[in-house]
Order: C-alpha cells, then structure tokens, then sequence
C-alpha cells in the first residue's frame, strides 16, 4: 500500500489474482478503509445509543462493583471486553512466576470471569443479536 505494485514472480500472480481479486490502487484501497470506518462508527453510535443496550450496561456495571470488580466503562460496546482487558493488563512475567501464585492468579481469574458473566448475563443476550445486525470491526463482546 506504499503506492507501487507489488510484483509476483511467475504463477503466484495469477493465484494471488484468482484468490483475491485484482490487484487494488492505493486510491480504491483508502475509499474502502473509510467507508469501513464510517460503518463501524454507525454500527457502534446504533449500539452505544440503544437505550434498552445502555440500560443493561449499567445494571452490568453497578453489579461488578457489588462484587468488587472495577468499571471503567458502562458503555455497551465497551464493557463486555472491559474485564477481559483489566485481566490482560495484569499480565506480568508468565515465564518468572512459581506454581503457587500462578494457582492463586488463576483462582481470581476464575472468580472474576464468574462475576463477569453473572453480572453480564441479561446484557449479553440482548447485545449480541443486536450487534450481530450492526457488526464493529475487531468487537467481540
């Protein structure tokens, strides 16, 4: 995409045609990369302002603080990957970490995911047909 063409040697251009079309200018490559993004945005301003969707995230939210889980988000396209996030980022060193703490980690990984999906049970069975008829790029739920 840095705006010359890409050169296949021999047969490869045209499997590489056959599999994926012919080869796109760097003009029709960004046309399609911002219509995307402005149907991603749609998609998500259709998820963000459903007030059935926004009501549920926040009954999600208040129910992980009730059980000890920090919110940084009630918005619905947000908070079903919040906790999934908070745990990743609290990664550290795998290589470096004896058997017993990764047992407790793997105890309070446990836990949260447990509160995680309680908590998050009425929301995701109203977010996931909706999101599924307004689908985000890279949005997992």
């Amino acid at each position: 995409m840095d705006g010359k063409k890409t050169t296949f040697p021999g047969c490869h251009k045209d499997a590489y045609e056959k599999a994926y079309g012919p080869e796109k200018s760097r003009a029709e490559h960004e046309r399609e990369s911002a219509a995307n993004e402005e149907k991603h945005r749609q998609a998500q301003r259709a998820l963000d302002g459903d007030p059935t969707l926004v009501s549920l995230a926040q009954e999600f939210a208040s129910c992980l603080r009730g059980a000890g889980t920090a919110v940084t988000t009630t918005q619905p396209t947000a908070i079903g990957d919040m906790v999934k996030f908070q745990m990743n980022s609290r990664g550290g060193d795998v290589d470096t970490v004896d058997k017993e703490t990764a047992r407790a980690k793997l105890a309070q990984e446990i836990g949260i995911a447990l509160k995680d999906l309680g908590c998050g049970k009425k929301f995701r069975a109203a977010y996931f047909p909706k999101l599924a008829k307004n689908p985000l790029n890279g949005v997992t739920g």
